[in-house]
């Protein structure tokens, strides 16, 4: 991570891109969408893992490029993949060719998907709940 390079803990310790393309197991993006990280996940990227890999991405789904993601799964490259993001996260309007790879995506038994809800926790939901519920009683005050 280049915002915090000296980051280490009982759970994680910094390396180099270098370290993680030759010893990862299990590669998890947390990481926000800027013109650095836009569709970081390519096939060049891929292609310097050294081993199979399970790829987590929980970040922006902008961060991957689909064909990419495809490919890695075709060639075994990604042993299992788990998408809370979409590269297009307009269902509805997915390109044809966005339309072909997430169906491609979908039918694979070692493929993922959940709906855009990695961020949530009991206590963000609660939240919302919370929100919510404040905005209800809001409405029902001015019209009562």
């Amino acid at each position: 991570d280049k915002f915090h390079p000296e980051f280490d803990n009982a759970f994680a310790s910094c390396c180099s891109m270098e370290e993680i393309w030759q010893q990862a197991d299990v590669v998890s993006l947390h990481i926000p969408l800027t013109p650095d990280t836009r569709k970081m996940v390519n096939h060049d990227w891929l292609s310097k893992f050294s081993k199979e890999i399970i790829l987590i991405n929980t970040s922006r789904g902008e961060t991957a490029h689909t064909e990419a993601l495809v490919t890695g799964i075709k060639s075994r490259k990604l042993k299992g993949l788990a998408l809370d993001v979409l590269e297009n996260e307009k269902i509805n309007s997915l390109t044809a060719s966005q339309q072909v790879a997430f169906d491609f995506l979908a039918k694979q038994p070692n493929v993922l998907f959940t709906p855009h809800i990695a961020g949530w926790s009991h206590e963000s939901y609660a939240r919302i709940s919370l929100v919510l519920g404040t905005k209800i009683m809001e409405f029902y005050n001015k019209t009562v």
